[in-house]
């Protein structure tokens, strides 16, 4: 297994590459910028800087794509591993299942129990304005290592206000998956699944600054309680799930690139 050390190293030797990729990638993608650059290539054929050689043609773009998905992908993994490592040292699995079974299936409704799904969402440390799923969905398993958009659905919503959300009764039509919560046609199509009642509880830490989202879901409409949210919160708090995850979030925070994608207006 990799050293603390050697793995931090590792990372750090290939952020800045990552920065020339993104912007590689994006001219890969752009059918505009690549005739763009197809005009230009009689005047720039190239860029260098630090050892680093970049042939500004069509055919480099497709290249590029090609390595920028490899790259990142590869990244991910590792990044993924490093989050799954940290899960099962701080018992993240289950501190979930114990706070499912003591304080939410209690507070369903008699059929949200018969069908209903928990998991955490962190802030991602590859991508900024991400949230990445740190543990699979509880009880029925699978989800984790995924990485969504703060600016869409319930859980973007909570992170961005800073304050848990309940929602009871979604549409889970397309077209208000669109309008409504700000997801593409395959967002919706892949996200949506047909779950009506969402909640987002929003764990803060000692400093009140976010910390992670306790996600849970269910087909059934209505299917919360009221104040689910806040006995979430403070079973979180009670059982230590809280501290653990301030604990996982401040060592992942100090490795990971959190690479700005999109300007901020």
């Amino acid at each position: 297994m990799m050293a603390y050390a050697d793995w931090v190293g590792a990372l750090q030797a290939i952020a800045w590459p990552l920065m020339v990729l993104v912007a590689l990638a994006a001219i890969a993608s752009s059918p505009s910028a690549r005739a763009s650059l197809g005009k230009l290539g009689s005047r720039i054929t190239g860029i260098q800087f630090s050892g680093f050689q970049i042939a500004l043609t069509p055919e480099s773009a497709t290249r590029a794509n090609e390595t920028v998905t490899d790259t990142f992908a590869k990244y991910r993994t590792t990044i993924k591993a490093r989050f799954d490592a940290l899960a099962r040292r701080h018992d993240l699995d289950r501190l979930l299942e114990r706070i499912a079974h003591d304080h939410i299936a209690p507070n369903l409704s008699e059929e949200a129990k018969q069908d209903y799904r928990a998991t955490i969402h962190v802030a991602d440390v590859l991508f900024e304005d991400g949230l990445y799923q740190l543990v699979d969905y509880y009880p029925g398993g699978g989800g984790r290592g995924r990485a969504f958009s703060i600016r869409i659905g319930i859980i973007g919503k909570t992170w961005r206000s800073g304050a848990s959300q309940d929602e009871p009764n979604v549409n889970p039509g397309r077209d208000d998956l669109v309008n409504a919560w700000a997801m593409t046609e395959r967002e919706a199509d892949q996200l949506g699944k047909g779950r009506r009642s969402f909640l987002c509880t929003l764990l803060v830490g000692n400093d009140r600054l976010p910390v992670a989202i306790l996600y849970v879901d269910s087909p059934a409409a209505n299917a919360f309680n009221p104040h689910l949210a806040e006995r979430i919160e403070n079973a979180c708090r009670d059982y230590g799930l809280t501290q653990e995850l301030v604990a996982i979030s401040r060592e992942m925070r100090s490795i990971g690139p959190v690479l700005p994608i999109f300007d901020h207006i």
